[in-house]
């Protein structure tokens, strides 16, 4: 993963985190939750919290001084309330973040049980999309198709890295999505 694509990841992060709404308590009789193995890739899904702790930990081994992450009522976690005091232009910054995002994208942030909270992340992503394209970046892609929370929502190979007005859009709407 680039630093390029490590930022936009994140902006997505983010978006998933912003566009999360509050949901009931599980109920007692609910199942315990599970740990998946995908054997195609060999990668294990991490619990929520352990992703998020390995996160944590990984930042700040590489001197990057962040708030814990809160988790909302549903468990999901809420980066986008520890995330808007660092400085995403620091090369430091950007390297840790890149080093630091693989827990995240190992499947603690998955969409597929809550196909109504994936309907709203992607719907925020596509308006992130259109305003990065309003805002001096034409090329900027839209969300992949069936983007679930893992990994990165948009093609790498389609971003526009070499446009001079592309950071400056992904900062303001990045802003918006708050």
């Amino acid at each position: 993963m680039t630093g390029r694509s490590a930022r936009l990841g994140l902006v997505a992060l983010l978006a998933a985190s912003a566009c999360s709404q509050p949901v009931p308590e599980p109920s007692p009789t609910d199942p315990p939750p599970t740990t998946t193995t995908v054997a195609a890739t060999t990668t294990s899904t991490l619990e929520t919290a352990e992703a998020v702790a390995r996160f944590e930990a990984c930042l700040a081994d590489r001197g990057v001084d962040m708030e814990p992450v809160p988790f909302d009522a549903g468990g999901r976690p809420r980066l986008e309330l520890v995330m808007r005091g660092l400085d995403f232009s620091a090369p430091e910054t950007a390297e840790a973040l890149t080093a630091c995002a693989e827990p995240l994208s190992a499947g603690a942030l998955s969409l597929d049980a809550r196909p109504d909270l994936r309907e709203g992340v992607v719907e925020a992503l596509a308006a992130f999309s259109r305003c990065v394209r309003a805002h001096g970046a034409p090329g900027f892609p839209d969300p992949e198709a069936g983007f679930d929370g893992v990994g990165g929502p948009f093609a790498a190979d389609d971003i526009p890295y070499s446009d001079p007005d592309l950071g400056r859009a992904v900062s303001v709407c990045g802003e918006r999505l708050r």
